[in-house]
């Protein structure tokens, strides 16, 4: 097995949802310098209070929280890492689908 690449998956799986928050954060509120806690809060939590949203400002508060804690260089649970990353990723990234489509299952 590679570690190496398992680990740069790791680390890009770090990365990934906190960057991506973090562009909707500048574009949404048309700054390009870092946030407070507390307005990243009341974004979260904003975000979380949408109309057919699927995630809870917790959700994504915890979600972040588990990107922030991927282990990287634990080579003994490298796979189970990546798996659990790719679980949590499908979730949060196919709830956004659906809410940006529209495919909530609702009529």
């Amino acid at each position: 097995m590679n570690h190496k690449k398992y680990e740069n998956i790791l680390k890009i799986a770090r990365e990934l949802l906190p960057k991506f928050l973090h562009i909707i954060y500048q574009e949404y509120y048309g700054v390009n310098y870092p946030s407070t806690i507390e307005n990243w809060l009341k974004f979260t939590d904003m975000f979380g209070n949408l109309e057919r949203f699927p995630f809870t400002g917790e959700d994504l508060r915890q979600f972040l929280t588990s990107c922030n804690i991927i282990e990287v260089n634990n080579p003994i649970r490298l796979v189970e890492t990546c798996k659990n990353s790719y679980e949590m990723y499908s979730t949060i990234f196919d709830g956004f689908r659906q809410y940006v489509e529209g495919d909530l299952g609702v009529i």
